[in-house]
């Protein structure tokens, strides 16, 4: 922080305000902390989501981070910075043909597939005829702590109704069924938070198997929060680190391909707000800050 305010200072006349500024090297730090946290072969996606901005997006897959994108805007600024489709995981909500033919015409390969009907949609798209392949967002049915987008919420299939939906594919398209995408909630700030999620995985993926279902690849999104206010204590990251350590670790995982998501968590600490100040009044001893 002391070095961003001393190139503010060296440089106020020429930053025009309001603007945002980022720091690359905590870009690249926040990168790393979450690379280090999977197996090296682990497969890791930006989320535009979080913040689209295309130098920005450029800068994280210039790590080695690909892209997760849910729509035609977030699929152009990957197209602006020459991210190869291979690169790109489309998810997103309930998906419609046209976008579906869009990802496709792309290049696209890799669906996140929401519901039923998505997969029916997905099932009539050019998709169907294209080499590609499709993993199930999967609701655990439970409330989890932290911001929940798990039961309660729109997304994702009940792991019972995913086990029937694959055991009812034809063989065409149980060869495009990669495996299984869980995202149970976000800004996550308590290690526990995250425990929680991944044995209720460990649990879903039990189900799998035991209905003799292969999941090659299971892509998982940890939700790993910003502390914004001043009481919020930021996760502690080694312990983090332990605890997902021990997990690749035990044979559950063994033969599984890891993928995960993040957003938040790389780019949020990075970004600063610039303002200038252009009045402070004072009215019945409460002062104002007026800016720019």
């Amino acid at each position: 922080m002391t070095e961003l305010l001393d190139w503010i200072k060296q440089n106020q006349d020429a930053i025009h305000t309001p603007a945002y500024i980022y720091s690359e090297r905590i870009l690249q730090n926040n990168c790393d902390y979450f690379k280090n946290l999977f197996p090296k072969n682990s497969k890791l996606f930006y989320s535009l989501k979080a913040n689209p901005q295309s130098e920005l997006v450029r800068l994280i897959t210039e790590q080695g981070y690909g892209a997760e994108i849910t729509g035609e805007g977030e699929l152009k600024v990957c197209e602006s910075i020459g991210l190869e489709p291979q690169n790109i995981l489309a998810g997103g909500v309930s998906k419609s043909i046209s976008l579906f033919n869009k990802f496709q015409e792309f290049g696209i390969t890799t669906f996140v597939i929401d519901s039923k009907k998505e997969l029916d949609r997905f099932n009539d798209s050019k998709l169907s005829q294209a080499k590609t392949r499709f993993l199930l967002r999967i609701n655990p049915g439970k409330k989890m702590t932290g911001i929940s987008m798990a039961k309660g919420s729109q997304f994702g299939l009940a792991a019972e109704e995913a086990v029937e939906v694959i055991k009812k594919c034809s063989n065409d398209y149980l060869k495009k069924f990669a495996g299984l995408h869980f995202y149970f909630g976000t800004q996550r700030l308590k290690i526990e938070e995250i425990k929680e999620s991944v044995i209720c995985i460990d649990e879903i993926l039990k189900l799998f198997l035991e209905s003799g279902i292969e999941i090659k690849i299971v892509d998982l999104g940890l939700g790993i929060g910003v502390p914004y206010k001043i009481e919020d204590i930021e996760l502690d990251r080694l312990l983090l680190k332990e605890f997902l350590q021990s997990v690749w670790n035990s044979s559950a995982w063994k033969n599984i391909e890891i993928w995960s998501e993040t957003g938040r968590f790389i780019s949020a600490s990075a970004g600063f707000f610039i303002s200038r100040v252009k009045e402070v009044k004072t009215i019945y001893e409460e002062k104002f800050v007026f800016l720019d």
